[in-house]
C-alpha cells in the first residue's frame, strides 16, 4: 500500500477519533437534563449516560431515567450535581435507547426516529373530565411573559420536524399505578409491552394524515381502592388499536384510539362489584315467575366473543361490540352503543340479562300451569303472546337501561314484565266477547 493511503487512511481515523471525542464532550447527562427540562414542565433525572459513537448510527443509552413534578431546583437552575437525588417519580424508566448520528451531535441537534424503553412505570391519576396527572409533565414549559395557565401540551403544528421523523415507539416491561381520582378505585397493570409503529403525521395537513397503529398485551387488574382491600377482578389484554395522536383543529397532542382487544381465558371479575350485585337484585324480580335466582358466585367470567371492541377517548369508553359476563348459567351483557366515562362514573348501558335453557324451561311450565285456568281454545295465543315478550332465540331474556353514576345506577326495565294474572282475566274476556259473537252475531 502507498504510502501517502497509508496516512490518509491513518488521518480519517485520527479525524474521527477526534470528532467522537468531541460529540461525547458535547453531549452530555447534564446537557440532556437541560434540554429536556427547557422543553416540558417536569424535573428529569439520569442515572446513568452511555453514548456508542464507533456504531453506525450511533447509539445512545439513558439508564434509570425519572420524570417528576416540576420543582424548585428546575425553576431555580440548580446545577444537576447539586441537587438531592429523586428516589420516584410519575414516570421511571429503566432504560432509555435510541439513534443518531454523529453529525447531530455535533450540531447537539437530535432528531429520534426510534425510541426503544424498557422497564417503564407510570403513577397516573385519572380526573373527572377525563384528563390525567401525565398531562401536566409534557406541558410546554412557561415563558416569563406567559402566564403558566397558559402551558401547553405537544402541539405537532409547532414540532413538525420532530413528528416527521418518528417512526416508532418500543416499550418493553411497562407497569403501572392508576387511581380513579372521583372513585378511588385502583387500576394495576403488569408485564404490558406496547408498540407504537407506522406513526404518521402531517403537521400541515392533521386531519388527513395524523394515525398510528398501537399494538399491546399485558395483565390488569382492578381493585377498589389503593389499599386494595377487594380486588374486583382481573383481565389479561392483547391486541391492536388505532390511534389518531393530535387534536386535528388545535394540533394538540389528543389521543382517539379504536380498540380491538382479545380477553384471556383466565380473566375474571369478582361479583362483588356494586353493578354486578344491583342488576343480579333486580333480575331477581322474575322469582314470582317461577324463575329462580341462586345467590351470586364469587367469581364470574367472561363470554361470547370474550373481545373489548370500542373506543377510547379523554377518559370516555364507547362500546362497539357485545362484552358480557356469565354468572352461573345468567349471562350478564354490555350491549354496543353503550359508553362509560370512567373518571367521573356518569354512564349509559343497554344490558341484556339472559337466562339459561333450564330457567327459560322453567319460566315456559310457569306460564303453563297459570294458563290452566283459561278455556282451551285460548290459552295458545295467550302463551305465544307472553313468550314472545320474553324469550330471545329460546331464552329468556331481559332487556334494561342503566344511566347516572355506576356503582348507584337507575336501572329502567325495557322488556315489558306483564302482569300474568291481569293478562289471563283480560284475554278471557276478550275470548267471552269473541265466543258471544260467533254464536250469536250471525
Amino acid at each position: 500500500m502507498k504510502k501517502w493511503l497509508k496516512r490518509l487512511i491513518i488521518g480519517l481515523v485520527l479525524i474521527a477519533c477526534v470528532l467522537a471525542f468531541s460529540a461525547k464532550l458535547l453531549l452530555t447527562k447534564e446537557f440532556l437534563v437541560e434540554e429536556i427540562e427547557d422543553s416540558i414542565n417536569s424535573r428529569v433525572q439520569i442515572g446513568s449516560f452511555d453514548v456508542s459513537l464507533f456504531s453506525i448510527p450511533a447509539k445512545i443509552t439513558l439508564q434509570d431515567v425519572i420524570l417528576a413534578e416540576r420543582d424548585n431546583n428546575v425553576n431555580r437552575k440548580v446545577p444537576y450535581n447539586e441537587r438531592a437525588p429523586l428516589t420516584q417519580g410519575a414516570l421511571e424508566c429503566k432504560e432509555v435507547s435510541f439513534d443518531v448520528s454523529l453529525w447531530e451531535l455535533l450540531s447537539r441537534e437530535i432528531y429520534v426516529e426510534h425510541f426503544v424503553l424498557d422497564g417503564l412505570h407510570a403513577r397516573v391519576k385519572l380526573h373527572e373530565d377525563g384528563t390525567n396527572s401525565l398531562d401536566s409533565l409534557f406541558e410546554d414549559v412557561a415563558k416569563e411573559d406567559q402566564p403558566k395557565e397558559k402551558s401547553k401540551s405537544f402541539n405537532a403544528r409547532e414540532k413538525d420536524e420532530f413528528v416527521t421523523q418518528l417512526k416508532s415507539i418500543s416499550i418493553s416491561n411497562v407497569s403501572f399505578d392508576l387511581t380513579i381520582e372521583k372513585t378511588g378505585v385502583f387500576l394495576q397493570g403488569e408485564d404490558y409491552s406496547v408498540e407504537l409503529e407506522d406513526i404518521k403525521v402531517n403537521p400541515n395537513a392533521l386531519e388527513l394524515v395524523n394515525q398510528a397503529k398501537l399494538k399491546l398485551a399485558g395483565n390488569l387488574q382492578i381493585y377498589d381502592s389503593a389499599s386494595k382491600t377487594l380486588k374486583y377482578g382481573e383481565i389479561g389484554l392483547s391486541g391492536n388499536a388505532d390511534v389518531q395522536l393530535f387534536d386535528p383543529m388545535t394540533g394538540y397532542i389528543d389521543p382517539d384510539v379504536t380498540l380491538d382487544l382479545d380477553i384471556s381465558d383466565s380473566s375474571y371479575l369478582t361479583t362483588k362489584i356494586p353493578y354486578v350485585e344491583k342488576i343480579w337484585d333486580f333480575g331477581s324480580k322474575l322469582e314470582k315467575y317461577g324463575v329462580s335466582f341462586d345467590s351470586l358466585p364469587k367469581k364470574a367470567s367472561f363470554g361470547r366473543s370474550r373481545k373489548i371492541a370500542g373506543s377510547y377517548k379523554r377518559g370516555r369508553v364507547d362500546v362497539t361490540r357485545d362484552l358480557s359476563i356469565v354468572i352461573h348459567d345468567w349471562e350478564v351483557a354490555v350491549n354496543e352503543k353503550s359508553w362509560l366515562s370512567s373518571g367521573s362514573e356518569q354512564h349509559e348501558f343497554f344490558i341484556d340479562l339472559s337466562a339459561s335453557q333450564k330457567s327459560s324451561q322453567s319460566l315456559v311450565g310457569h306460564i303453563d300451569s297459570l294458563l290452566k285456568n283459561v278455556p282451551k281454545e285460548l290459552r295458545g295465543g295467550l302463551a305465544n303472546s307472553i313468550k314472545q315478550e320474553w324469550l330471545v332465540n329460546g331464552k329468556l331474556t331481559l332487556s334494561l337501561q342503566t344511566k347516572g353514576v355506576l356503582s348507584k345506577p337507575k336501572i329502567k326495565m325495557i322488556t315489558k314484565l306483564p302482569n300474568v294474572d291481569d293478562l289471563i282475566k283480560d284475554y278471557a274476556k276478550k275470548g267471552a266477547v269473541d265466543f258471544l259473537f260467533k254464536q250469536f252475531g250471525r
